[in-house]
This record gives structure tokens, sequence and C-alpha cells, in this order.
């Protein structure tokens, strides 16, 4: 390899190691501290039954649900039926799990998306009659 081309990537090697992370500072000083609330592990076909979701920092965040089967997710729903629900804080919101959920172990996964990042909360559920 010539001089001056070992000389450019030298050269190139050493601003690549000093060059600040792309990542916005405030995105790197924060993550997401989140908790989820429900009545219990197992809700009633075709009843309400509140879940509450609290995130700090108190920021705009997006929010979604969900629904693990064997590990594996078998549906998406939105909050309050909105594709591009954001919150500040908390909210709180009904679920209705269908009669043909009844007696499946289910894991409903609260998906929670701001700019520090996104945290999915887990919550295990065994629809009942």
């Amino acid at each position: 390899m010539p001089r001056s081309a070992r000389t450019a990537l030298a050269v190139a090697a050493a601003l690549l190691a000093t060059a600040p992370a792309t990542t916005p500072a405030s995105a790197a000083s924060c993550s997401i501290r989140a908790t989820l609330k429900a009545p219990n592990h197992s809700p009633r076909a075709n009843k309400d039954w509140w879940v509450t979701v609290t995130a700090s920092p108190r920021i705009r965040t997006h929010a979604k649900y969900q629904f693990l089967f064997n590990d594996r997710v078998v549906s998406t729903q939105y909050v309050l039926y909105d594709r591009n629900y954001a919150f500040t804080g908390h909210f709180r919101d009904p679920l209705k799990f269908p009669k043909r959920a009844t007696g499946l172990p289910l894991t409903l996964r609260v998906v929670l998306t701001n700019r520090c990042g996104t945290r999915n909360l887990d919550w295990k559920v065994k629809v009942r009659p």
C-alpha cells in the first residue's frame, strides 16, 4: 500500500475514534421508567378490565398493546383505538378480551416509545368465561 494511502487511512481512523456519538445527549441521558397496573391476572371475557400505565420522565410517550401467545405476537391493538396515541405521565384504558381467548395463557405487552427509547411492560393473563 502506498505511503499516502496509509497516511489517509490513519487520519480517517483517528477522526472516527474521536468523533462524537451520533446519539443526542438528551436521549443518552434518559431512560424510560414505567409501571403497568391491572386488577388481576384473570380478566373476564367481554367485560371491561382496566389497566393503568405510568411512565417517566414526563415526556410525550406513544403506547400500543401487543398480545402474545407462546412468546409470539398474535395481535397488536391500540390504546383507545388510536394508532398514534400519545400521553404524558399516565393513562387508563379499559380492555376487553374476546370469548375465544378464554382459557389461553396470554401475555399483555404494553409497548412504550419516546425519545429515550422503547420499553415493554408484560403482564401474564388467563381469560375466564
